[in-house]
Protein backbone atom coordinates (compact mmCIF):
# COMPACT_ATOMS: atom_id res chain seq x y z
CA UNK A 1 0.00 0.00 0.00
CA UNK A 2 1.51 3.50 -1.20
CA UNK A 3 1.24 6.05 1.48
CA UNK A 4 1.10 9.92 0.42
CA UNK A 5 3.19 11.46 3.11
CA UNK A 6 6.21 13.13 1.68
CA UNK A 7 9.96 14.17 4.31
CA UNK A 8 8.30 17.75 4.73
CA UNK A 9 5.23 16.55 6.44
CA UNK A 10 6.49 15.41 9.66
CA UNK A 11 7.45 18.34 12.05
CA UNK A 12 9.04 17.78 15.79
CA UNK A 13 9.39 20.71 17.66
CA UNK A 14 10.69 21.48 21.38
CA UNK A 15 9.08 24.18 23.63
CA UNK A 16 11.21 25.83 25.96
CA UNK A 17 10.88 23.43 28.58
CA UNK A 18 12.24 20.67 26.17
CA UNK A 19 9.09 19.14 25.64
CA UNK A 20 8.32 17.67 22.48
CA UNK A 21 5.70 18.27 20.00
CA UNK A 22 4.66 16.68 16.96
CA UNK A 23 3.41 17.64 13.89
CA UNK A 24 1.93 16.24 10.67
CA UNK A 25 0.86 18.39 7.76
CA UNK A 26 -2.89 18.28 6.34
CA UNK A 27 -4.16 20.27 3.35
CA UNK A 28 -1.23 22.11 3.61
CA UNK A 29 -1.02 23.12 7.29
CA UNK A 30 0.67 21.91 10.16
CA UNK A 31 -1.59 20.13 13.16
CA UNK A 32 -0.25 19.38 16.14
CA UNK A 33 -0.98 15.49 17.15
CA UNK A 34 0.35 12.92 19.53
CA UNK A 35 3.52 11.20 19.50
CA UNK A 36 1.72 7.72 18.83
CA UNK A 37 0.23 8.72 15.67
CA UNK A 38 3.25 10.75 14.18
CA UNK A 39 4.98 7.90 14.79
CA UNK A 40 2.57 5.37 12.70
CA UNK A 41 2.78 7.42 10.25
CA UNK A 42 6.11 8.37 9.67
CA UNK A 43 7.07 5.05 10.26
CA UNK A 44 4.24 3.84 7.42
CA UNK A 45 6.42 6.61 5.11
CA UNK A 46 9.55 5.49 5.98
CA UNK A 47 8.85 1.95 5.64
CA UNK A 48 7.35 2.82 1.85
CA UNK A 49 10.45 4.56 1.71
CA UNK A 50 12.55 1.14 1.76
CA UNK A 51 10.22 -0.79 -0.37
CA UNK A 52 10.53 1.50 -3.34
CA UNK A 53 14.44 1.45 -3.03
CA UNK A 54 14.61 -1.93 -2.75
CA UNK A 55 12.22 -1.92 -6.22
CA UNK A 56 14.35 0.06 -7.67
CA UNK A 57 17.38 -1.51 -6.27
CA UNK A 58 16.59 -5.03 -7.96
CA UNK A 59 14.23 -4.06 -10.53
CA UNK A 60 12.56 -7.51 -10.38
CA UNK A 61 9.52 -8.45 -12.63
CA UNK A 62 8.48 -11.51 -14.40
CA UNK A 63 9.48 -11.61 -18.65
CA UNK A 64 5.53 -13.81 -17.98
CA UNK A 65 3.50 -10.49 -17.32
CA UNK A 66 1.81 -9.23 -20.45
CA UNK A 67 1.91 -6.06 -21.52
CA UNK A 68 -0.95 -3.83 -22.94
CA UNK A 69 -1.48 -6.26 -25.63
CA UNK A 70 -1.99 -9.05 -23.90
CA UNK A 71 1.85 -10.21 -25.07
CA UNK A 72 4.12 -11.76 -22.69
CA UNK A 73 7.39 -9.70 -22.02
CA UNK A 74 9.57 -12.78 -22.75
CA UNK A 75 8.33 -13.07 -26.41
CA UNK A 76 9.54 -9.33 -27.00
CA UNK A 77 13.20 -10.05 -26.19
CA UNK A 78 14.92 -9.95 -29.44
CA UNK A 79 18.39 -8.77 -30.53
CA UNK A 80 19.42 -6.47 -33.30
CA UNK A 81 18.38 -8.27 -35.87
CA UNK A 82 14.94 -9.04 -34.01
CA UNK A 83 15.27 -12.42 -33.66
CA UNK A 84 14.17 -13.77 -30.27
CA UNK A 85 16.80 -14.61 -27.81
CA UNK A 86 15.10 -16.70 -25.58
CA UNK A 87 18.13 -19.00 -25.31
CA UNK A 88 20.21 -16.17 -24.10
CA UNK A 89 18.11 -15.52 -21.11
CA UNK A 90 17.94 -18.98 -20.34
CA UNK A 91 21.79 -19.43 -20.30
CA UNK A 92 22.08 -16.50 -17.74
CA UNK A 93 19.09 -18.09 -15.56
CA UNK A 94 20.58 -21.08 -15.41
CA UNK A 95 24.12 -19.52 -14.85
CA UNK A 96 22.87 -16.74 -12.08
CA UNK A 97 20.78 -20.19 -10.40
CA UNK A 98 24.41 -22.28 -10.78
CA UNK A 99 25.99 -19.63 -9.23
CA UNK A 100 23.32 -19.00 -6.47
CA UNK A 101 23.25 -22.91 -5.92
CA UNK A 102 27.58 -22.51 -5.70
CA UNK A 103 26.94 -20.09 -2.51
CA UNK A 104 27.08 -21.54 1.15
CA UNK A 105 23.53 -22.42 2.91
CA UNK A 106 23.61 -20.05 4.74
CA UNK A 107 24.10 -17.19 2.58
CA UNK A 108 21.99 -19.57 0.24
CA UNK A 109 19.31 -19.24 2.77
CA UNK A 110 19.70 -15.68 3.36
CA UNK A 111 19.00 -14.84 -0.28
CA UNK A 112 15.85 -16.91 -0.84
CA UNK A 113 14.77 -15.95 2.44
CA UNK A 114 14.90 -11.99 1.30
CA UNK A 115 14.74 -12.25 -2.58
CA UNK A 116 11.90 -14.77 -2.87
CA UNK A 117 9.92 -14.77 0.42
CA UNK A 118 10.08 -11.63 0.92
CA UNK A 119 11.15 -11.20 4.58
CA UNK A 120 12.62 -7.87 5.34
CA UNK A 121 16.41 -7.55 6.99
CA UNK A 122 14.59 -6.85 10.41
CA UNK A 123 12.70 -10.38 10.63
CA UNK A 124 16.20 -12.34 9.32
CA UNK A 125 18.17 -10.61 11.89
CA UNK A 126 15.61 -11.58 14.90
CA UNK A 127 15.35 -15.03 13.41
CA UNK A 128 18.97 -15.37 12.94
CA UNK A 129 20.31 -13.48 16.01
CA UNK A 130 22.18 -10.70 14.64
CA UNK A 131 22.36 -7.26 13.70
CA UNK A 132 20.14 -5.62 10.92
CA UNK A 133 23.56 -4.05 9.47
CA UNK A 134 25.07 -6.92 9.75
CA UNK A 135 22.05 -8.92 7.64
CA UNK A 136 22.31 -5.84 5.09
CA UNK A 137 26.27 -6.41 4.49
CA UNK A 138 26.04 -10.12 3.89
CA UNK A 139 22.43 -9.54 1.39
CA UNK A 140 25.41 -6.64 -0.72
CA UNK A 141 28.48 -8.62 -0.64
CA UNK A 142 26.31 -12.36 -1.86
CA UNK A 143 24.51 -9.77 -4.36
CA UNK A 144 27.78 -8.44 -5.17
CA UNK A 145 29.63 -11.96 -5.48
CA UNK A 146 26.54 -12.83 -7.81
CA UNK A 147 27.12 -10.18 -10.23
CA UNK A 148 31.06 -10.39 -10.41
CA UNK A 149 30.24 -14.30 -11.23
CA UNK A 150 27.76 -14.04 -13.76
CA UNK A 151 29.93 -11.45 -15.80
CA UNK A 152 32.77 -14.32 -16.27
Amino acid sequence: MENDYKRNYFWIKRDLKGNKHYYFKIKGQYHEVSEEVYKICYNSFKKEEREKEKRNEFKVFSLDQLDNNNTALVDKVADDNNQYDTLNINEEVENVMNIINQLSKEDRDLITNLLIKNKTERELSTLMGVSQPAIHKRKKRIIENIKNKSKM
